[in-house]
């Protein structure tokens, strides 16, 4: 858009249009080129009025969004839990190869933080949530949880090297994500092998 400037004093002073001089025009020249200057500029307090009201509600949907994805998270992981807990009345456990041996090796190996999240989900149908790892290690809630499951990888690889434990043994510890959410999620809890649980109640 092109802009206009003015200098306050009509009458005897200099005008300018695009940095351009313009004196000799008539007074009434010039008062109309203010007049349009005046409809053409833009209305900055509107602009700023429309500004503040559309930033809450920008806020407020992606609060929305917040909100909702840690609904869906709640529900996957009581519905994996419902699953496992269910598998486990009806025997229907994979066996991948863990040993009461191997197992009783790896809790052992394990750094203290993964130990209690392993033996508390061993305890409890092989899934512990998010906020239960957190109360377990007193972490902070700015924590990230971003490799916590590498530790138990390492043990597992040795049990591996040492023939302690086969190759195609399922992963001690695993995180918990929802498939079905396509965007980034926290991790929502760590499950272990049914058949480990199987193997610490005997």
């Amino acid at each position: 858009m092109k802009s206009f400037t003015f200098t306050n004093d009509i009458q005897g002073s200099m005008e300018t249009y695009l940095a351009l001089p313009i004196t000799g025009y008539s007074e009434e020249a010039l008062k109309a080129l203010k007049n349009v200057h005046a409809a053409l500029a833009p209305n900055t307090a509107a602009s700023q009025s429309t500004q503040k009201v559309a930033v809450p509600e920008d806020q407020e949907a992606v609060e929305d969004l917040e909100i909702d994805g840690e609904a869906a998270e709640g529900n996957y992981f009581k519905k994996l839990k419902t699953e496992y807990q269910d598998r486990l009345v009806k025997g229907q456990i994979q066996l991948t190869g863990w040993t009461k041996t191997a197992l009783d090796k790896a809790l052992q190996a394990l750094p203290k933080e993964q130990k209690r999240v392993v033996e508390e989900a061993l305890k409890n149908d092989g899934v512990v949530s998010r906020a239960v790892v957190y109360e377990l290690n007193k972490y902070d809630a700015e924590r990230s949880l971003r490799g916590f499951t590498r530790p138990a990888r390492g043990v597992m690889a040795k049990l591996q090297k040492a023939g302690d434990l086969p190759e195609n043994a399922e992963t001690l510890l695993e995180r918990i994500d929802d498939p079905q959410l396509k965007h980034f999620q926290r991790a929502q809890g760590f499950r272990v092998p049914l058949e480990t649980v199987v193997l610490y109640r005997d």
